[in-house]
């Protein structure tokens, strides 16, 4: 039998190839390029901190795998150096968008 190159579900990593959905192949496929050690950092950390590097960077050319590289590049430092960062990311938007409800109710009044 012939042993085929390493790849994920038969997805070669191509850095020029279009790839517009993040899909848990793909995460496991760039995990893997990083050398990520899923034992000391969750696959649902990963997957969201490279989401989460995407939603900052805006651009109207379509995303292409090498792309998809550098989010995971600068998530998996920031899950390397605090294994929360997303997670405290997360709750600090929370606190900041969160309204008190005599506030609103205030504000509404004034309308």
């Amino acid at each position: 039998m012939k042993k085929l190159k390493e790849t994920w579900y038969s997805t070669p990593y191509d850095p020029d190839a279009e790839k517009p959905v993040l899909t848990t192949n793909m995460v496991r496929l760039l995990g893997k390029k990083l050398q990520v050690n899923w034992n000391d950092i969750k696959f649902d950390d990963f997957y969201y901190g490279i989401k989460t590097e995407k939603s900052k960077d805006v651009g109207d050319k379509p995303l292409l795998q090498g792309d998809w590289l550098k989010y995971a590049t600068i998530a998996f430092k920031n899950l390397e150096k605090n294994i929360h960062f997303y997670d405290k990311m997360e709750e600090n938007v929370n606190k900041s968008t969160k309204i008190k409800l005599s506030d609103l109710i205030k504000n509404m009044r004034k309308i």
